[in-house]
């Protein structure tokens, strides 16, 4: 089954998802092709993806990227498993910015992951997704435990007549820009790196549910956001912004416990400033741009409240070039 994905935030052109890569479409065959996680479309992505999009534009083929839901070490080893930085529509759509044609959404499972390198690119890459040209980092590794690595990649593209481009990693400060990193500069609440190496904000995708209405109280509504799929940075105050039919809203986010009130249980909870409905069961996606500081627990409502004024005055001067934009 083939569909597509809008792209209701960014209004680019949209991507083709195909999620049964055993019965990939004729018409899509002969394209560029890049096989990997992506999770997080960081600046390492980006260059492979450019040079992705470039080489398929210049031969009037479509670019396709293979990536993988669930991550296969949510199979092979759970509790190794790395949490995602991105859901599957956060990856669509941020492919989708940079040109991608087609997204290709491989289904992890103990049967494709058997297939040792060899029997992965004669079955997945050769006889199925038939590319013209690959693109790839000097890091790529394929095949059951990982046994086959981008030299053994190169000598079976040569053989069988299909282009191999080889991407060299970014670096920030002498850093590879991996998405490991990435994960550790979230978890120390270090979002100006983070989103640093990713080119682009980092956003929590995940549903508006119901809470205890004590924002409203405080004269401060906030949108409870359940249901997140991905990684949640380090408990504080963020300022960011969030996009609602099409217009931008600074936005305060807490992540963590309500201290004051005496709860120990970990929310996120954002303040969307200037929105004035309820959003109960809708899913968005709240852009992090800049940690304003820690969470803290204050002896009197009324020292919080004046505190949220603060945050909220700082999240708008943070928010400003960003708002512009719209």
């Amino acid at each position: 089954m083939n569909l597509v994905v809008e792209l209701n935030w960014l209004h680019q052109k949209p991507i083709e998802i195909v999620r049964d890569w055993r019965h990939f479409p004729a018409r899509l065959r002969q394209g560029s092709l890049s096989i990997g996680n992506f999770d997080g479309v960081h600046k390492g992505h980006q260059v492979i993806v450019r040079k992705l999009v470039a080489a398929a534009k210049s031969n009037g083929h479509p670019s396709i990227v293979f990536t993988f839901d669930p991550h296969p070490l949510s199979i092979l080893r759970p509790e190794s498993a790395p949490v995602p930085l991105t859901t599957l529509s956060q990856r669509a759509n941020l492919l989708a910015k940079f040109g991608v044609d087609v997204m290709v959404v491989c289904p992890a499972d103990r049967s494709l992951l058997g297939l040792d390198y060899v029997q992965f690119f004669r079955q997945v890459i050769l006889e199925q997704l038939s590319p013209h040209l690959m693109v790839e980092g000097p890091n790529f590794y394929f095949g059951k435990q990982r046994g086959g690595n981008i030299q053994s990649l190169s000598q079976l593209c040569e053989r069988h007549n299909i282009g191999l481009d080889i991407v060299q990693p970014q670096e920030i400060d002498g850093q590879m820009i991996s998405s490991s990193e990435i994960r550790r500069f979230l978890k120390s609440g270090d979002i100006e790196n983070a989103n640093h190496a990713f080119g682009h904000h980092f956003g929590l995708a995940g549903e508006v549910i119901a809470g205890d209405q004590r924002g409203r109280t405080l004269g401060f509504p906030t949108a409870n956001i359940g249901n997140i799929g991905t990684l949640v940075p380090k408990d504080g105050v963020y300022a960011g912004w969030t996009q609602i039919a099409g217009h931008k809203y600074a936005t305060a986010i807490n992540i963590g416990a309500p201290l004051t009130f005496g709860q120990n249980d970990s929310r996120v909870e954002a303040h969307i400033i200037g929105l004035d409905q309820t959003l109960y069961g809708d899913q968005v996606l709240i852009n992090l741009q800049q940690r304003l500081r820690d969470t803290q627990r204050f002896q009197t409502q009324e020292l919080l409240q004046e505190q949220i004024r603060n945050d909220i005055a700082a999240t708008i001067r943070c928010s400003a070039g960003v708002l512009k934009s719209t």
